[in-house]
């Protein structure tokens, strides 16, 4: 190329260039491109590190991961097997024979489940109180062996299990609308019971006529975060029986309706906080 066809060339662009239309387009061209990649990323970077409330339980509102925590999470400890030197034992099936209905009691602390992964990130020990207490539902009406590795198993393949890591610890938690969705694999029908005025005699009509009810529990005597449990029954006095399967000491204790109400989470989804089933 000689000097004079160079020189021309850089006559067009510095004309190009004076004119505002051109420099414009020019600039979109080189910079667009760019600007739109990292608008993607920031965007997908945003889905990976913030939990949404919607994912679990439909509703409109976003959570950040404490709150998120706290609405639908065990956390801590999820019962009395992590304490001390305690050696959690092999599961052997066995049945809850006080109450309306035997139930077949599963704890999630228990092998050789306690261990295995839910999901990717946390293991059912930890945070499968969910696929544990449907477990107890389904084995005990169906009269199959349905365990907490089968029913964590179907939320985690079937998106009812929301994980990841926040600040480089991970976290775990089941939807609410994990509890009428077993049911309904399960061919078992699903009542939601919101909280009000007429709640404590909706669970006792619904234990009555032998069904169980799901609970999710907020902080109280149950958890220091969230936790599901198995209502089964009522004693004389009024008092109701649970299947807890982070607790096998709390399983053998009665409870007072008005305990069980007040500290079931507010604000649940899927129909909750309590769903009976049968």
């Amino acid at each position: 190329m000689n000097t004079a066809m160079v020189l021309k060339i850089a006559q067009a662009a510095y004309k190009a260039l004076k004119d505002k239309r051109t420099r414009t387009i020019i600039i979109l061209a080189i910079f667009g491109p760019l600007i739109l990649l990292l608008l993607q990323i920031a965007a997908i970077v945003s889905l990976v590190t913030t939990p949404i409330q919607m994912l679990l339980n439909g509703g409109e509102d976003t959570y950040g991961l404490a709150e998120f925590q706290n609405q639908f999470v065990i956390t801590g400890t999820p019962g009395e097997a992590y304490e001390g030197e305690y050696e959690p034992p092999d599961y052997v099936k066995y049945t809850i024979k006080q109450g309306a209905t035997e139930v077949v009691y599963y704890n999630q602390t228990d092998m050789p489940w306690r261990d295995m992964l839910y999901g990717t990130v946390r293991t059912i020990g930890i945070s499968g109180c969910g696929p544990t207490s449907m477990a107890i539902v389904i084995s005990t009406f169906t009269g199959q062996e349905v365990t907490p590795a089968m029913t964590a198993g179907w939320s985690a393949k079937n998106g009812y299990l929301v994980e990841g890591y926040n600040n480089g610890k991970p976290y775990g938690m089941s939807s609410h609308a994990l509890i009428p969705a077993l049911a309904k694999e399960y061919s078992l029908s699903s009542t939601g019971i919101a909280k009000n005025e007429k709640t404590a005699e909706r669970i006792y009509k619904a234990l009555s006529d032998g069904k169980l009810v799901v609970a999710i529990m907020g902080p109280g005597h149950f958890t220091s975060g969230g936790h599901f449990i198995v209502l089964r029954g009522v004693t004389s006095d009024g008092k109701i029986l649970v299947a807890d399967c982070g607790s096998r000491q709390r399983t053998g204790k009665a409870w007072d309706i008005q305990t069980i109400i007040k500290e079931a989470k507010g604000g649940a989804g899927a129909g909750g906080p309590f769903w009976a089933i049968k």
